[in-house]
């Protein structure tokens, strides 16, 4: 698979396809369907009030991707559950975000950028900066000795990972912008 369709189809799991943009507060349908609690507000407001079979006063609202009836309750949007695994999917990949920015600014060893391969461990002789330490409080390149002597009990990753995740990130919020 290519980084294109990769990246394609991340911005497809966080693209809600009725605004078009990145989920703001997904909330699932029983169809499994997510969409923006504002967007689902919108169509809910939109819908009809009829009488069920058993003489309650309902809306039923049409899933706009698989045609589904769906009751909605008194509760309007907030009869429909919170998708966390997208809200979760979302913060993780700002954090991740957020975390390659700051490894793209963290510049070491004479100005060189992090990001590419051959940065020198100014701690470690012949130490080469391959992971980033992505605890809050440090945030930076580390060497394979700097892990084991100091950042052991701390999330690291390799930095190809980190650059991957700034690429997918900026192709995000670009797209974002448009």
């Amino acid at each position: 698979m290519d980084d294109t369709s990769e990246t394609s189809n991340t911005e497809d799991i966080v693209t809600c396809v009725l605004c078009l943009d990145i989920y703001r507060d997904p909330r699932a349908l029983p169809c499994l369907h997510s969409f923006c609690t504002e967007c689902l507000c919108t169509l809910i407001a939109k819908l009809p009030i009829t009488e069920t079979m058993n003489g309650e006063m309902k809306s039923v609202l049409k899933c706009p991707l698989c045609q589904e009836l769906h009751e909605v309750g008194d509760g309007g949007v907030f009869t429909f559950r919170p998708n966390f695994h997208i809200k979760t999917y979302i913060a993780k990949m700002e954090e991740d975000r957020k975390a390659a920015e700051n490894l793209k600014m963290n510049r070491v060893d004479q100005g060189t950028d992090p990001m590419h391969f051959g940065g020198i461990c100014p701690h470690h002789f012949g130490g080469v900066l391959h992971y980033y330490c992505t605890e809050p409080s440090c945030r930076k390149t580390i060497c394979e000795q700097c892990w084991v002597e100091s950042h052991k009990l701390h999330a690291v990753r390799l930095r190809s990972q980190m650059q991957e995740k700034l690429m997918e990130a900026n192709i995000i919020q670009s797209s974002r912008k448009r």
